[in-house]
């Protein structure tokens, strides 16, 4: 099986990143529990990006595994480009003014 290439926006960098710290002010092992999440959501994808639904202009989303946060990605190429990680809590609409830069 291969494994597609995985990038990261900006915007979605910023996104784990800010997610992951905010926990980590109140508990370390929630935040890196938190990380290895995103971690395996995303090696989930990158084996099989086509099978989770396109919701919004050839955007599809994958949920994580334990925290409620939504990963936001497009297939370009043979690469998998990640627009947003999101809590599910906040406007589940905010990816879609992102450009993928």
């Amino acid at each position: 099986m291969i494994t597609w290439k995985v990038v990261f926006t900006l915007a979605s960098k910023e996104d784990v990143r800010s997610a992951r710290e905010g926990l980590r002010e109140s508990n370390m092992q929630l935040a890196e529990r938190f990380f290895e999440d995103v971690k395996s959501t995303l090696d989930k994808i990158a084996k099989n990006p086509k099978h989770y639904a396109i919701v919004y202009n050839n955007v599809r989303q994958c949920r994580l595994e334990i925290f409620p946060h939504v990963i936001s990605y497009r297939i370009v190429d043979d690469t998998v480009q990640v627009l947003a990680v999101i809590h599910g809590r906040r406007d589940p609409e905010i990816w879609k003014g992102r450009s993928g830069h």
